[in-house]
């Protein structure tokens, strides 16, 4: 039996670094939350506040299909020339590396395209990670070029390229600017990783 007890705020740090190899090893993990607030989990349930959190498969599965993901996302880096922690950057913000992931607005798939951004870039099945990715850094690369400036294609990435030529900048829209300000970020987090390594 293997049981981990997490107290909230730390449980987030330590839930992203070590969940991953967890889950792949454990099979099914059960969770509760004490009247303290500590999150409980364990693959083996001796307590009846125990309840299913992780399936069997999809835990073992998630750690593969991740290590997959980043691997595509090398590759296309590579024949793109494009760094490749700049396209982790936009899928972590946009699906969360969840390849099944539909905005709201219709954006479908890895890197949120929409349907007719998927069109015109070849996609058509926008739910297959390897399709989408192509899709994706084919069309950032082109804003790239468009707009000669990262944050103005990001900006083109989120709210479309019409925005930014009208306003001959990042548009004031609050989730075009928050978009902007998290890849950054997390381009800039995943660079320190890779260069502390």
């Amino acid at each position: 039996m293997v049981e981990w007890v997490f107290k909230v705020p730390f449980m987030v740090l330590i839930l992203i670094m070590v969940l991953p190899v967890f889950r792949a090893e454990a099979g099914t993990l059960y969770k509760y939350v004490d009247s303290e607030g500590c999150i409980h989990v364990s693959n083996i349930p001796n307590d009846p506040r125990y309840r299913p959190w992780l399936e069997g498969e999809k835990s073992k599965n998630y750690l593969e299909e991740r290590r997959r993901l980043h691997s595509l996302v090398e590759r296309a880096g590579s024949k793109y020339r494009i760094n490749p922690d700049l396209i982790k950057a936009i899928i972590k913000v946009e699906s969360d590396f969840n390849p099944e992931a539909i905005s709201p607005k219709g954006a479908l798939g890895l890197m949120q395209l929409m349907p007719e951004t998927a069109r015109r870039w070849g996609v058509s099945r926008v739910f297959d990670p390897e399709e989408n990715l192509e899709g994706g850094i084919q069309h950032f690369k082109s804003l790239l070029e468009q707009f000669g400036d990262l944050r103005k294609a990001l900006a083109a990435y989120n709210a479309g390229e019409q925005p930014v030529l009208r306003y001959r900048n990042i548009p004031p829209f609050p989730e075009t600017v928050q978009f902007v300000q998290l890849v950054i970020s997390e381009f800039k987090k995943l660079q320190a990783q890779r260069y502390k390594n």
